[in-house]
């Protein structure tokens, strides 16, 4: 019976040691468990953290993106609503307020070109201005042009051609000839000859003409003033008659 009972004393001990075992390994597992949490918690905070921003800035950039992508589509429904309805956005308009100025200033120029060549080649019949009694610039001497003459005295005369396309003026008296370039003033009664070559600038208006803007010859060229379409005459000193 004692030896019974001493078997089951033991058998009640090692029962209690292990149960006694198994609490504290429970809880020594369960203290390792939050001390594990709550280091987990405190180290997750600041990437949570960072996590919501993150997903907050997602948004805005979204929410931004989606605007700006709302505004374009706007755009291009106003721009096809202005298509089927005729009606031009500010830009269109803008556009055509400048494609309207500067056709119109290359309309300008065209027609002013074309005024000035009309005048120069079509317009006029150079060989007949050519043609009548002159004054020699400032001086007292007339001389007279005929459709083949240039009189300068009463024994003096130059035979002479014209070239109506390029202004020239072709002249000989004995062995001796010459050319020289020719244009008229805007009423066609002053006629300019110049041993320089022609100047299409001037003959086109496209910068001032430096012998008729003064009125009087220069070294190169010389100006003769009309003072009638008389051909038949002879050359004379004004007053004279």
């Amino acid at each position: 019976m004692a030896s019974s009972r001493n078997t089951d004393s033991r058998r009640i001990r090692l029962a209690a040691s292990r149960a006694s075992r198994g609490a504290a390994s429970v809880s020594n597992q369960q203290s390792s468990g939050n001390s594990h949490g709550e280091n987990r918690s405190f180290s997750n905070t600041p990437d949570r953290a960072h996590d919501s921003q993150t997903r907050r800035n997602s948004r805005l950039n979204g929410s931004s993106r989606d605007s700006q992508n709302r505004g374009d589509r706007k755009q291009k429904r106003g721009e096809r609503n202005a298509k089927r309805s005729g009606t031009a956005t500010p830009e269109q308009k803008r556009k055509r307020t400048i494609t309207a100025i500067v056709l119109a200033v290359v309309a300008v120029v065209v027609v002013l070109c074309a005024v000035d060549v009309w005048n120069v080649w079509f317009r006029y019949d150079d060989a007949s201005d050519f043609q009548g009694t002159f004054r020699d610039g400032n001086t007292s001497h007339a001389i007279v042009i005929d459709d083949t003459q240039i009189k300068l005295t009463s024994d003096t005369a130059y035979s002479y051609t014209l070239d109506t396309q390029n202004k020239k003026v072709n002249y000989s008296i004995g062995n001796f000839s010459g050319t020289s370039s020719y244009r008229f003033s805007n009423d066609r009664k002053t006629l300019v000859l110049s041993d320089d070559d022609t100047d299409w600038l001037v003959l086109l208006h496209l910068k001032a003409d430096p012998v008729l803007d003064q009125g009087k010859g220069s070294e190169s060229s010389v100006v003769l003033t009309k003072i009638s379409d008389d051909t038949q005459g002879s050359p004379f000193t004004i007053g004279s008659k």
